[in-house]
């Protein structure tokens, strides 16, 4: 439930969703706007989005009934 915050261009669909905040590699400037903007909008509580996204997606249970699929076929 914690913000966020990567350079990586992987999750830019993420950014959309409000799940993760992007910033273009290398720039720092851009970094700290985000942080800034991050800062001024007194977001404090987790992300539901996020909590969500992950586990959905990265669950171990999940991942183990994914692996037992695959090798179920």
């Amino acid at each position: 439930g914690r913000i966020v915050i990567t350079s990586s261009e992987a999750y830019a669909g993420l950014a959309k969703d409000g799940i993760v905040y992007v910033f273009k590699a290398g720039d720092c400037e851009e970094l700290a706007g985000v942080i800034e903007k991050i800062y001024q909008s007194g977001i404090i509580v987790p992300n539901e989005k996020a909590i969500e996204y992950v586990r959905k997606n990265h669950d171990l249970g999940a991942l183990i009934n994914k692996i037992m699929a695959y090798f179920s076929v």
